[in-house]
């Protein structure tokens, strides 16, 4: 086997894991793969300890250091003890592949785990889901959520998400943070009471692990389960979507769910729910989708719209009045697990501002925008000749900016 398990867009180009690299069942079980944007690789690295057995690479993820980390497992061999014990793994690695950290987190003899998918918190925290073994080593695994310093070698908390008295066994693989406080996590798990059922699961949790809330996506039974969770992301607004497979006689189709914070279904054909989007003239009355407006694109034409988040200046170079002229919407773009997504912001402007600085960042004025705006004209004739520019920020984010020369 030689298989690719992950992949993430960096600046530059992208970033995949991959597994068994070479067909090396014992040295080379984690590799790095650095392509640019048209898909040449860059460079290949392979990451091995040999304190560590059985290593798995599980997710991959670009931290706020601009270092790479992969989130995994390995396993252990004590003195004394004849079994060996999982561990979480986590592997930090610079930008050019460079080892920076090889960090098996050795919980305790007690403890046994592993990490599926870590996320960065604003104060550099790192929150892990995974598994962690009831009762090692004869014990079922179980929902794990592990939280950790920035240097991941302490742990600040490690706890079961499902718990023996609720499951037989199961797992935690994906997360996302909601807010700062709130997380959705992906699990899955055999429940005891009272259905004996097979459920693949979302939970809303807070950053200490306590569940808050619980939504079975599937359930099924021993032998016979009907769906997996295989990909988690929040929106904006702080909407989840879980993409899945669902099994359904003797075929698999893809199924995609939209969820609020309270795991309820999130539909523009539900009301009172209210979607501001680019189409001229917003969502009728019917609650209706005009498939041609332009907004809802494939994949192939993500790479062919224009960039409708452009501030345009004129005249320039300029005398006296100067004309800024707004977009009609912003498109927002990022990418989770290597996947692009585009986000179309009509009526930005209510939470947006024009700035114009000179060309060695000297603030020179700081004008609000209104809703609908689509004009904004500054009197340039107190200013000096030179090179200026003007920003817009939209949420205290920069997202367009032009130069214009002052004559």
């Amino acid at each position: 086997m030689d298989f690719g398990t992950d992949i993430i867009q960096i600046p530059g180009g992208y970033v995949g894991l991959m597994a068994y690299y070479g067909y090396d069942y014992v040295t080379q079980r984690i590799a790095l793969a650095k392509f640019d944007d048209s898909g040449n690789v860059q460079w290949v690295q392979i990451y091995h300890s040999d304190s560590a057995l059985n290593e798995e690479g599980r997710s991959v993820m670009l931290r706020s250091d601009g270092n790479i980390m992969i989130t995994g497992e390995a396993s252990i061999l004590k003195p004394g003890c004849q079994f060996q014990q999982q561990r979480p793994l986590f592997i930090n690695v610079a930008p050019d592949g460079n080892l920076v950290d090889y960090g098996i987190l050795d919980v305790s003899d007690t403890l046994w785990s592993y990490g599926w998918e870590s996320k960065e918190s604003e104060n550099n925290n790192f929150y892990t889901a995974g598994v962690l073994y009831y009762n090692p080593p004869y014990g079922n695994p179980l929902p794990y959520f592990l939280k950790t310093n920035k240097t991941n070698n302490e742990i600040l908390v490690s706890k079961y998400l499902i718990d023996s008295t609720q499951a037989w066994y199961g797992g935690a693989n994906l997360l996302s943070f909601l807010n700062d406080t709130t997380i959705a996590i992906t699990c899955g798990f055999h429940r005891k009471y009272p259905s004996d059922t097979i459920d693949n699961c979302i939970l809303i949790t807070d950053t200490t692990g306590m569940v808050k809330k619980i939504r079975a996506l599937f359930s099924g039974v021993e032998g016979h389960i009907v769906g997996s969770i295989s990909s988690l992301a929040v929106t904006q607004d702080q909407k989840i979507l879980a993409a899945s497979q669902e099994w359904q006689d003797n075929y698999i189709r893809a199924v995609l769910f939209k969820l609020n914070s309270n795991l309820e279904d999130d539909s523009i054909y539900t009301a009172p729910y209210t979607y501001d989007w680019a189409c001229p003239g917003g969502v009728d009355t019917l609650l209706t989708i005009d498939p041609d407006c332009g907004v809802y694109v494939d994949i192939d034409e993500l790479e062919r719209l224009p960039d409708v988040s452009e501030i345009k200046v004129s005249p320039n170079p300029v005398s006296d009045m100067l004309t800024v002229s707004l977009p009609e919407y912003l498109v927002s773009r990022n990418a989770q697990r290597g996947m692009q997504a585009s986000v179309y912001i009509r009526n930005y402007q209510k939470d947006a501002r024009l700035e114009i600085y000179t060309i060695n960042g000297t603030l020179q004025c700081i004008q609000p925008l209104t809703p609908g705006q689509r004009e904004v004209q500054f009197n340039t004739g107190k200013l000096s000749s030179g090179i200026y520019l003007v920003r817009m920020i939209y949420q205290n984010r920069q997202v367009s900016t032009v130069k214009f020369v002052k004559e």
